[in-house]
Parts: structure tokens; sequence; C-alpha cells
């Protein structure tokens, strides 16, 4: 019996939320300071965090950020805690906020320099 389309597009790579994407976290000079792994984030993760936040835009993307960010590609550890919120908005640049927001919004591109790339074009 074939299966149908929703179960191949959950096996297939680059679709499904189980899928991890690496990315690579670089100071203003562009040395690496750390490869995190990125996770798609399914419809219903994104409306449970938008009602959790409510308007607040910067919130929410922050949020979005906490639960897709990885240190390893198994996923079994989270980059950061949601009680370091405060200090991501704080105390993180806001282009480095965009730059991981960026990469999360392009998440089946699979490295940071194609998302360099589009930028400068």
């Amino acid at each position: 019996m074939a299966l149908k389309l929703i179960d191949r597009l959950v096996k297939s790579s680059g679709w499904s939320v189980a899928t991890r994407f690496p990315y690579e976290l670089v100071d203003a000079e562009g040395v690496l300071i750390e490869t995190i792994w990125l996770r798609p984030l399914s419809r219903a993760e994104v409306t449970n965090i938008r009602n959790s936040a409510g308007d607040n835009v910067s919130e929410i993307s922050l949020r979005m950020i906490c639960s897709s960010c990885y240190m390893t590609a198994s996923g079994a550890d989270k980059a950061f805690d949601i009680t370091e919120l405060p200090k991501l908005n704080r105390e993180l640049s806001s282009a480095m906020l965009n730059n991981l927001e960026t990469a999360l919004l392009n998440i089946d591109k699979p490295a940071s320099n194609l998302i360099e790339t589009e930028k400068k074009d």
C-alpha cells in the first residue's frame, strides 16, 4: 500500500520537524563561535509560542529561537533555555538575533553561508 502524501512528507528530509540543519554562529569578524543545529517548528508550535508571547513580536522571535536551536544534531540538548530569554533580549545584538531568525525562516537551506549569499545578492 502506498504511503499518503502527509506520511511521505513527514519522512522526507528537510520538511519534517525531526530534521536538524547546521548553522554557524560567527562573531562580527566572521570567526566561528559555535555550530548549532536548527529544527523547523510546526505550525502548532508557532501558534503556542504566539499564544504565550501575546503581541510582543520580540518575545515571539526569542521564544522561536529557544525552541529551535540545539547544540547537537540529535536535538538532545537545547542551545538556549527559555529562562535565558531576558539575557538574550538584553545582551545580544539585534543583528545576531536577526541572523538567527532569518536562518529559522530559511530553515530548508542547509547552511548559513547560503543565507549570507542571499543577503549579498
